[in-house]
């Protein structure tokens, strides 16, 4: 009887040690890896910009032919976001749908990675909440004249 109260104590105690190591999905940050990438596979040099609870943006050139996925997380590699199928081609204006794994030895066979069949500039649009990606490119940059005149009958 000393010993299940005392393994049972155990257990109650080291709860805390594990409350910061959730496994369920974040909303509140996502992360880019790859590489198709500028910060290659280093999860915390590429942060996505959050837009509204659970979606994120970001703009950058991706390398074609080169895999990337998303990381829920920069406190380890047990996150992954990822592609439903191996070597997905990711294309401009349509959805490609994500599957989660929390795993810190995530098996090969589940790691699918997206890739683009172009290098070039994109953004890239992640919404967890409906566990989809999109692709578009980024607007031309905004030009105005340099000088602008007014003219009328009210001057």
């Amino acid at each position: 009887m000393k010993k299940i109260t005392l393994l049972i104590l155990v257990f109650i105690c080291s709860l805390p040690l594990f409350a910061g190591m959730s496994n369920s999905i974040e909303y509140k940050q996502l992360y880019i890896v790859g590489s198709a990438v500028k910060g290659g596979w280093d999860y915390n040099a590429t942060p996505m910009s959050r837009i509204d609870n659970g979606v994120f943006t970001w703009t950058g050139t991706i390398t074609a032919g080169e895999p990337f996925k998303f990381m829920n997380s920069n406190d380890g590699w047990h996150k992954h976001i990822v592609a439903t199928t191996k070597d997905e081609l990711i294309k401009e204006g349509e959805i490609h749908h994500l599957d989660f794994y929390a795993n810190w030895q995530l098996p090969d066979a589940l790691d699918n990675k997206f890739r683009v069949d172009k290098t070039g500039e994109y953004v890239l649009t992640v919404d967890l909440r409906n566990m989809c990606v999109t692709l578009a490119r980024p607007l031309p940059a905004q030009t105005y004249p340099d000088k602008y005149y007014v003219t009328g009958s009210a001057l």
